[in-house]
């Protein structure tokens, strides 16, 4: 025991006596691992389009609202949302009974003026009457079927028809309602969606009919559905300064719906083999367009390069002589350290770098990039915000440090006992 504190006594008096304690052995930093996790890509050349984008209401470009064109009560109602119907078919019968009354004396008269003209024709054959009395009742039969006509369309107001095909979208009215001035249905056809944009006079020279277009959803970026420019207006309103646009909906989609609202992208021009990162990897930091690049750390050398030039021959002698405590225990720890180092896991150390980049085209994935980074750089994509300079990274890929479990910490204290024991 006297020995064991002779040699701890030594060894401090030896420490103390240049103001340097003993190395930690680094245990406890190991464990605290503090880099910060990110994802990465790798910047590569790619297509990059330059598009213009609004939003606008999606609607149909063959749709009808239909109002009754006669008073009455909604007696039968024979489709619903939802139901395809075709051009001529009865959606709805409305009850009038004027209507009927007028189509039922319209048909008395015209069957009376039919009978009138038989006879006088038969009594102008015989000389029985003139001329001018057979012009009569040819007037009198005229204006019978005019009427019968008349009041035979009247009639029919009393059922609602479709004028077009397509599907019901609205439904308004309900049996036993009076029907009016109001809408009784709404019949769109769905194939021929389409949505009108307005967009400023000047880049009016950027699009033409036919140029390929991308609706999304207001709501999910991911449903999104194509079409076409089908006219460009030929005036500027001079109110807004902006042209009126049409845009048709590739036919068949059910994505979207008429009346929503979407966002529409038209691709004006394209670069192509161009330096480009992913959108995420774009940040904007004061109006400024930056990305964070990991590359490798400097190693403790290269940072300690220029304080070792500087030291004299008496530092690199003390730096290159055995201390005393690896003379005393440099034999029994030599084979340790070399199956230590055998094991050990190689923990790859890297840094973010701030790069300030000049872009070109945006489009929904990728930026084009001018200067800044170099193909086969790593991008950091997920965990780029508020990032410092130089701060220490990791990629999920990297393994971990490694931990002292609680059985290393008693194996530890097993052989600090023992070396006591040995040395009493």
């Amino acid at each position: 025991m006297r020995k064991s504190l002779t040699i701890l006594l030594l060894l401090t008096a030896c420490g103390a006596s240049d103001g340097q304690w003993p190395a930690h052995d680094g245990r406890d930093q190991d464990q605290a691992d503090n880099r910060i996790l990110v994802e990465v890509a790798t910047v590569s050349t790619s297509s990059v389009a330059q598009h213009l984008q609004t939003t606008g209401t999606l609607d149909s470009d063959i749709q009808a609202d239909i109002f009754p064109q006669a008073n009455g009560t909604v007696t039968q109602i024979l489709v619903e949302e939802g139901d395809l119907v075709m051009e001529g078919d009865v959606l709805a019968i409305i009850a009038n009974p004027n209507l009927d009354g007028g189509a039922d004396r319209a048909q008395i008269e015209l069957e009376r003026a039919q009978r009138e003209m038989t006879k006088a024709e038969q009594l102008h054959s015989d000389g029985a009457i003139s001329d001018q009395e057979l012009q009569q009742a040819r007037t009198a039969l005229q204006t019978a079927t005019a009427t019968a006509q008349e009041a035979i369309r009247a009639q029919g107001f009393t059922r609602l028809t479709t004028p077009i095909t397509g599907t019901i979208a609205v439904r308004d009215i309900r049996v036993g309602d009076l029907a009016g001035a109001a809408r009784a249905f709404q019949v769109v056809d769905l194939n021929r969606l389409r949505v009108i944009i307005q967009l400023p006079e000047r880049d009016l020279p950027q699009i033409a009919v036919g140029q390929p277009a991308q609706l999304h959803s207001a709501y999910d970026e991911a449903v999104s559905v194509d079409g076409s420019i089908a006219r460009i207006s030929p005036v500027v309103d001079p109110n807004t300064g902006t042209i009126r646009v049409t845009i048709s909906i590739s036919e068949g989609q059910t994505a979207l719906r008429p009346g929503q609202f979407v966002k529409v992208d038209l691709e004006v021009d394209r670069h192509n083999d161009v330096i480009a990162i992913p959108q995420r990897a774009l940040v904007w930091e004061d109006g400024e367009a930056i990305a964070w690049v990991v590359t490798d750390a400097p190693s403790e050398d290269e940072d300690n390069e220029d304080t070792n030039d500087q030291d004299g021959d008496d530092d690199a002698q003390n730096d290159d002589s055995p201390s005393l405590w690896d003379r005393m225990f440099n034999s029994d720890e030599d084979s340790d350290e070399a199956d230590d180092a055998s094991n050990e896991v190689v923990i790859p150390q890297r840094i973010a770098q701030r790069r300030t980049l000049e872009i070109g085209f945006s489009d929904f994935e990728s930026v084009e990039v001018h200067s800044g980074v170099t193909p086969g750089e790593q991008v950091i994509v997920v965990g780029n915000n508020n990032l410092r300079a130089d701060a220490r990274v990791r990629l999920p890929e990297d393994p971990a440090p490694q931990i002292d479990t609680p059985d290393d910490e008693q194996d530890d204290e097993n052989e600090d006992a023992s070396i006591d024991e040995d040395a009493e």
